[in-house]
């Protein structure tokens, strides 16, 4: 049984059909990019995934079970996570108090027991911080832990919209350009560090535009265009397709 399945999935906005009669399935372990032009359905795809949308026809089934239309934060606690094209952090809060936040559904303390600070919120808090700093150090990000938010390059703002992510304990983790507006050294760091999470059992979906870093990561790639499926296939596979180049890639693409 796969993972994630989305089965016949339609989007349709008024006469618009975004995402049509897309289907696909994606296995545990795997590094799965999901590319095409501006326009091709792929955001629409990931908001009917993670709950944002609910499909107008079709099945979204996670691990065997139907989850179209399951509310965003219910699709988190059952293991799929996301980052977003825009980075969505808290500006006023730190990097630290940031990725907090992510690990919030998993403090299994009560409404009462926070507000009153019980020894068991306390020590839960403990616990919580000791792994967020922990996560922040696996990015390279310890050192800015104190930093404001807002005060981040945007390079560290992609991360830490990463490790937020990553405090919900995902099993499938789904990243919206991941490695927008970095810089080539921050690129090749942040498509190294999605290798060892998928190594550490985290399966990945990711969007990207960036070929080299797509084509240098991901096990098996799909290729959207005009709200459809119209390729899929390894990376070799897809950059040598005839409609993909004619769609997306343009005839001076090069996978070298």
């Amino acid at each position: 049984m796969s993972l994630l399945e989305v089965v016949n999935t339609k989007k349709r906005f008024g006469n618009l059909l975004a995402v049509d009669d897309v289907s696909f399935a994606i296995e545990e372990g795997e590094i799965r990019g999901l590319i095409g032009p501006n326009g091709a359905g792929k955001t629409t795809l990931f908001n009917l995934i993670s709950g944002f949308l609910r499909p107008t026809e079709g099945k979204i089934i996670w691990q065997g079970k139907d989850i179209a239309g399951t509310l965003p934060n219910s699709v988190v606690k059952k293991g799929i996570a996301r980052t977003f094209q825009l980075t969505t952090l808290f500006k006023e809060l730190t990097t630290l108090q940031n990725v907090l936040m992510g690990y919030h559904l998993h403090t299994g303390t009560g409404l009462w027991q926070q507000l009153l600070r019980t020894g068991k919120t306390r020590k839960k808090e403990t616990e919580l911080e000791e792994k967020a700093v922990g996560l922040l150090d696996t990015l390279g990000m310890a050192d800015v832990k104190h930093t404001l938010a807002g005060n981040l390059p945007q390079g560290h703002q992609r991360l830490a919209g990463l490790a937020i992510a990553l405090a919900t304990e995902p099993r499938l983790l789904m990243l919206d350009e991941p490695v927008s507006g970095m810089n080539p050294t921050e690129k090749a760091t942040t498509m190294e560090i999605i290798k060892k999470l998928r190594n550490s059992g985290i399966t990945i979906l990711l969007v990207e535009h960036d070929m080299k870093a797509v084509m240098s990561t991901c096990d098996k790639i799909t290729v959207m265009c005009f709200g459809k499926i119209i390729a899929e296939g390894t990376p070799g596979e897809v950059c040598n397709n005839p409609a993909v180049i004619e769609a997306y890639l343009g005839s001076g693409y090069s996978n070298a």
